[in-house]
């Protein structure tokens, strides 16, 4: 059963997570960022636009090239610059059989995920408005006033 996720929550998850590629079992080929923290559908759009199976691990996408064989039915000559790209990093990768992958949280020293600093990274960038200010300065009813400093 796949996660309610949409295209947003996984871009936020590949840019605050470091993942670590040992065993492979863990990590998904095409949506997670383990290729030296890009993800595999960046690298190559086009192909995995094209490939058939886009929920393999990397263990089962590498063994016996079993990506390729997922865009081979669907491949088009003008995917050939992204295919040598993709390629020449996946021949770099070997799996290690005993050591698990590993997930670590960005955000954190320790690496483990906190719902704190999820929250924060959530409101990063945004600036504060003294809105307190104004909203008691402003002439209306004392309920609306009071409604729009509860936002």
């Amino acid at each position: 059963m796949e996660t309610p996720l949409d295209e947003q929550d996984r871009f936020l998850f590949s840019a605050l997570t470091k993942i670590c590629v040992n065993d492979g079992r863990t990590a998904s080929f095409w949506c997670n960022a383990w290729l030296q923290g890009e993800r595999a559908r960046d690298i190559a759009p086009m192909l995995f636009q094209a490939a058939r199976r886009k929920n393999r691990s990397v263990k089962d996408a590498i063994t016996e090239h079993n990506w390729i064989r997922d865009i081979r039915q669907n491949f088009e000559h003008h995917m050939i610059h992204q295919f040598a790209n993709l390629y020449m990093r996946v021949v770099q990768v070997h799996l290690q059989e005993d050591d698990p992958d590993t997930i670590s949280w960005k955000l954190t020293s320790s690496g483990k995920y906190s719902a704190k600093s999820a929250y924060i990274a959530q409101f990063q960038g945004l600036t504060c408005q003294p809105f307190n200010l104004f909203i008691w300065k402003v002439w209306a009813p004392e309920k609306c006033r009071f409604f729009a400093w509860l936002l």
